[in-house]
């Protein structure tokens, strides 16, 4: 029982680190990245589809994407739908393909950024401690109940509190590595 409550409590800190890394996949940082773009919804073939899934999407240099619809009919849609994103670019037509030239970001703009992550990264930690709340009441209740010892219910309470070390750690990292990566020009 204590197993299935600490794996349990594993499961849901990876979810919580996966929703945070594709949180900050999505904020730009000094270099252009094709996970900027791949979630913007096309509409095409009379529905809507992510751009990953109508078009190959590269960075050949470092403040440049590059989209190559597979379908050259949906080029115009592609287009109308990065315009009309939040990204405040403006895509750019090149025959078949599609070029993005991501602007220099300004100090302020990167300050914004950065602070966006901080954000991110303390609503992880939150959510961390949340299910650690969660974790150590009902370790609590498996003792109440009388199905573990005292001994048994402090090292499963360790055991959660060392999950909850690990993973407030590797936030940090995570948020260390994309806040440099922010504020290089």
């Amino acid at each position: 029982m204590v197993n299935e409550i600490i794996n349990d409590a594993k499961r849901k800190f990876e979810a919580t680190m996966e929703h945070l890394q594709g949180e900050l996949a999505v904020i730009r940082s000094s270099q252009a990245s094709p996970s900027l773009v791949e979630d913007i919804e096309v509409s095409a073939y009379e529905g809507t589809y992510p751009l990953k899934e109508v078009a190959a999407i590269s960075s050949p240099e470092p403040n440049v994407i590059l989209i190559q619809p597979w379908d050259q009919s949906i080029v115009d849609a592609i287009e109308s739908a990065i315009s009309q994103s939040n990204l405040g670019v403006s895509p750019a037509v090149d025959g078949t393909n599609i070029r993005i030239t991501m602007p220099a970001l300004s100090e302020e703009r990167r300050q914004q950024y950065a602070k966006t992550v901080g954000q991110l990264a303390e609503e992880a930690r939150i959510a961390i401690r949340n299910i650690r709340q969660e974790k150590m009441k009902a370790i609590d209740g498996l003792e109440e109940d009388g199905k573990i010892s005292e001994d048994e219910r402090d090292s499963a309470r360790q055991e959660v509190q060392d999950l909850v070390d690990e993973y407030n750690k590797k936030i940090n990292e995570l948020k260390e590595k994309k806040v440099a990566a922010i504020m290089s020009v």
